[in-house]
């Protein structure tokens, strides 16, 4: 498939080849890269639309070969050899020049003339001539790379608002306060134009709340773009955001590129691991803020972009200010609506349904029944901290999914060890906070009731167990009248 087409830019051929045949006074022929004739004068400007139909090859062998021919006798030339018009070619001169973008030939344009006074003009200025005419074929070359860009534009922007995972409030699992009150704020806020600064931990969900609060709002429709600051190496990040001129750069692609925030206009940009941005870029996104212009590297030209800034960090940005790794004046942008996304140890209610959720969700993936799930493993899930929070939890559930086998139910075996041995040391924990407390109130009861045997009666009885079970646990817990 043709990246560049002279069709799509027929209107500026065809005043571009009246021009050329008004300067030079001659015919002017430009055809694409398929022989279709795209624009023509003189004898030629009925034919416009009209494919070549075989009738001169010459136009076909400097498509192949992409080098200029010139034909001081048009019918006698070697090239002309198996035309059918050879014989009674009405041309006296014809000069053609390959049409070239990218290395890659799209069409050509061709000077001819009908009378040998035309025809010894031209001989005599031939330099003139044949240089005139490769400026004309590189100006058509940018129009129709300029075209092409424009429509590659369009086109990203349009992939960019539709091929994205469109992410709505409902689709947000929880039901904990905390994700209720979270839901609605979002719900006040997507229409909005402010900057918003979403703070959590890693794996709570920052972006799936950044998509939430585009595809929520009236820009649903338009792009939303998403950049991690911190997986970019900075010498990059900045063509990245901001786009690069034709040649900014060694290795640059050429033409330039479009930066994510052109390409975002009009929809949402999502800034992830803003914390992660170099001082030198702050000061930049900050100019991007308070002007809604954007520069491209190697570029003067100022681009204007209409896009909400979304930005997200798991790191504690008033820390980096005071540490002066982050601009005050930045921070305050960005941070006209902070939104904090609570760790999973915080909505402890929502661990059970997320986990039947995505359970559910591996099991079709894998293609397998969805197993019972006894209550001790939801309460072995509740008690374990999820210091990776959602993401953690759900790298953990396709784990389970993956060591079922042939099971029906979830049991430990199928569990990855940090989670069994993390609770077997919170119950060891757990265990040890009783005893210690136990020794205590027995050390409690004998201070208060005394040591002989009718004493620790009495002590045995105000801590409802037996005798017998006393003396068991004074000998357990070492217990003698020495740290009484």
């Amino acid at each position: 498939m043709n990246r560049y087409s002279l069709i799509d830019i027929k209107d500026y051929v065809l005043k571009l080849g009246e021009l050329i045949a008004e300067v030079l006074k001659v015919d002017v022929e430009i055809l694409d890269k398929l022989l279709n004739r795209v624009a023509g004068t003189g004898k030629h400007d009925n034919l416009t639309g009209k494919g070549l139909d075989g009738e001169c090859l010459i136009y076909k062998r400097v498509i192949d070969t992409g080098k200029k021919l010139v034909l001081e006798n048009p019918g006698f030339h070697k090239f002309c050899t198996d035309c059918r018009r050879r014989h009674y070619c009405p041309e006296k001169f014809q000069c053609c020049t390959p049409v070239v973008v990218d290395k890659e030939v799209i069409g050509v344009i061709a000077l001819i003339s009908y009378t040998d006074e035309q025809k010894k003009i031209i001989l005599a200025k031939l330099k003139e001539y044949t240089d005139f005419l490769d400026r004309m074929s590189e100006l058509i070359a940018s129009k129709a790379k300029e075209n092409y860009d424009e429509l590659h534009k369009e086109r990203l922007i349009k992939n960019a608002a539709y091929d994205n995972s469109v992410v709505k409030l409902d689709s947000i699992i929880g039901r904990s306060s905390e994700i209720i009150e979270l839901k609605q704020k979002v719900k006040n806020i997507a229409d909005g134009y402010a900057n918003v600064l979403l703070t959590g931990e890693s794996g709570t969900g920052k972006e799936l709340f950044a998509r939430a609060i585009h595809f929520e709002s009236k820009r649903s429709h338009m792009p939303f773009i998403a950049v991690n600051c911190g997986a970019i190496p900075e010498t990059l990040l900045e063509s990245e955001l901001f786009g690069y001129a034709n040649g900014a750069f060694t290795g640059a692609s050429k033409g330039g590129k479009i930066g994510k925030f052109e390409l975002a206009s009009g929809g949402t940009i999502f800034l992830d691991e803003i914390g992660d941005m170099p001082l030198m870029l702050q000061v930049k996104l900050l100019r991007v803020l308070q002007d809604r212009v954007v520069i491209p590297v190697g570029s003067n030209k100022a681009v204007r972009v209409e896009v909400r800034v979304v930005t997200a960090t798991n790191k504690r940005l008033e820390e980096l200010v005071g540490e002066g790794r982050f601009r005050e004046d930045l921070f305050y942008r960005i941070n006209v609506i902070p939104i904090r996304i609570p760790p999973l140890r915080e909505r402890k209610e929502d661990i059970e349904l997320l986990m039947e959720v995505l359970l559910k969700k591996y099991c079709i993936i894998y293609e397998i029944p969805v197993p019972k799930v006894s209550a001790e493993i939801i309460q072995l899930f509740k008690t374990y901290q999820w210091n990776g929070n959602v993401r953690e939890l759900e790298n953990t559930v396709e784990y389970i999914v993956n060591m079922l086998g042939s099971d029906t139910e979830v049991s430990r075996k199928n569990l990855p060890p940090k989670l069994v041995e993390e609770h077997k040391s919170l119950a060891e924990e757990e265990e040890l906070k009783l005893e210690s407390i136990e020794k205590k109130t027995i050390i409690k009861a004998l201070k208060r009731y005394g040591l002989n045997t009718e004493d620790k009666r009495k002590a045995a009885e105000a801590l409802g167990i037996s005798l017998a079970s006393l003396y068991r646990k004074i000998n357990s817990y070492g217990i003698d009248s020495y740290n009484l």
